[in-house]
């Protein structure tokens, strides 16, 4: 496999201009929380799915409407999520853009794109729990918890049944070469 010199890098600046361009989009529903009143509705949904979803009718913790919540505790969450956003964005480019699909392995191409957004979605949910502490949404947040592990699952059986047709390749190159190794030690014991 020849990578560009400058592949480790472009991949590395992709995903971190994509997760700056997020944490912007978050800012600016964070800082028009105000300005969609129809949107987000006042009264909770009780038993719906969808409806009320942007519903933030929590207590914020940044401002300490959560009981035990102190402006030191959540500057904490809030780093940890933020940088568990880059890490996991970035990451999620750099396995697209730098990690070959196996042609001997069936499905590896999806294999590859599923656990791509598998990782992408963990670091949205980091993305959403920083976002909550400034708009208390946790029913979007839950949504797309329930969403990612969707995800996740199916992204577990196509790791698993890839990881099985991958390790029998490897067994059978391996018992080729060892086969071939013995025909040539007959050959040269032959001369």
């Amino acid at each position: 496999m020849n990578l560009k010199p400058n592949a480790f890098w472009s991949a590395l600046l992709e995903g971190t201009i994509w997760s700056l361009l997020a944490v912007a989009v978050c800012g600016l529903v964070i800082s028009s929380q105000g300005g969609f009143e129809d949107w987000v509705q006042e009264a909770p949904h009780e038993g719906l799915w969808v409806s009320g979803i942007a519903t933030a009718d929590f207590g914020r913790r940044w401002e300490g409407g959560c009981p035990g919540w102190q402006r030191a505790e959540a500057v904490r969450h809030l780093l940890g999520n933020l940088l568990h956003w880059w890490s996991y964005c970035t990451i999620a480019f750099v396995f697209w853009r730098l990690h070959p699909p196996l042609a001997t392995v069936p499905y590896s191409t999806i294999t590859l794109t599923l656990v791509g957004w598998f990782i992408l979605g963990c670091g949205v949910s980091h993305l959403l729990a920083a976002t909550t502490m400034f708009w208390p949404a946790y029913r979007i947040e839950g949504l797309w918890l329930l969403t990612n592990g969707v995800v996740s699952a199916v992204s577990t059986v196509f790791v698993a049944f890839s990881l099985t047709r991958a390790f029998e390749v490897v067994y059978q190159h391996r018992a080729n070469v060892l086969s071939m190794k013995k025909e040539l030690a007959d050959l040269k014991k032959g001369r």
